[in-house]
């Protein structure tokens, strides 16, 4: 990856990570992204739920700092910016909610290939739905 300022790259494959479970796209540059929660909930926002269809959509990269609530520590995270105009309502898979289980099982579970689903953490009254407060789960 490179290391200086944001850049622009094409995903050409989306994966679920063997080591932690989560999805992993496959960029143009040859790189590997692993996806926190914000960015996958960018992509979703933007091309829907169906990672099929980011596919060939433009993204642009960035680093920027955060400080981590546990350890009161400045970190780096990289940030996904969607560049490819997005998918009208219609075109995007939509994300069905689904049962709630518990915290260990939600916790557990991994995503699979080509569909995400998000589980709530919080009560509705936290706020709209964001990555502090969803988790992301396997499709039945």
């Amino acid at each position: 990856m490179q290391e200086s300022g944001p850049f622009k790259v094409v995903i050409v494959n989306v994966v679920v990570g063997e080591r932690f479970g989560r999805p992993q796209a496959d960029l143009s540059d040859g790189s590997i992204l692993t996806l926190n929660s914000g960015n996958v909930s960018r992509l979703i926002r933007h091309y829907g739920a169906e990672s099929n269809d980011w596919r060939g959509k433009e993204i642009e990269l960035d680093v920027e700092d955060y400080v981590d609530e546990r350890t009161n520590e400045t970190k780096q995270m990289i940030v996904l910016k969607p560049i490819s105009p997005p998918l009208s309502s219609e075109e995007k898979a939509p994300v069905k909610p689904q049962a709630r289980r518990s915290r260990s099982a939600a916790t557990a579970a991994t995503i699979s290939t080509t569909r995400f689903r998000f589980r709530r953490e919080r009560p509705r009254e936290c706020g709209p739905l964001a990555p502090s407060n969803c988790t992301i789960r396997r499709e039945a």
